[in-house]
């Protein structure tokens, strides 16, 4: 999957977020911010408390993810949850093909090297 297609995505999440807050009169609480936090590809190692260190982020795949690809939104409610279903079926549907297809790429290109 390309960098560009996690982007849309997350631009398609705030966009989502954006409307939800504004239809529902609501502001962010500690749920948006730990997804959002989670949005995050490498996250801070702290070394004896002197430098920080960056790691990969495993909370990206795990929630990030997830909050990217379900769509959750407050104004999907109703006979709106089908369109929902839809939009998750298309979207997961090109996101695995993307995950395959790169797996697929990287065993191949250790097949090469034995």
């Amino acid at each position: 999957m390309r960098p560009q297609h996690i982007m849309f995505l997350g631009l398609v999440l705030a966009a989502g977020l954006l409307l939800s807050f504004c239809l529902g009169s609501l502001w962010l609480n500690a749920t948006d911010v730990a997804i959002i936090n989670s949005l995050q590809m490498f996250s801070d190692m702290s070394i004896f408390g002197l430098f920080h260190v960056p790691i990969p982020n495993l909370n990206f795949f795990l929630v990030g993810m997830k909050a990217l690809t379900t769509f959750n939104f407050a104004f999907f409610t109703g006979p709106m949850q089908l369109l929902q279903f839809i939009i998750i079926i298309v979207v997961v549907s090109g996101i695995m093909w993307g995950f395959f297809s790169t797996i697929i790429y990287l065993g191949m290109g250790l097949l090469n090297k034995l």
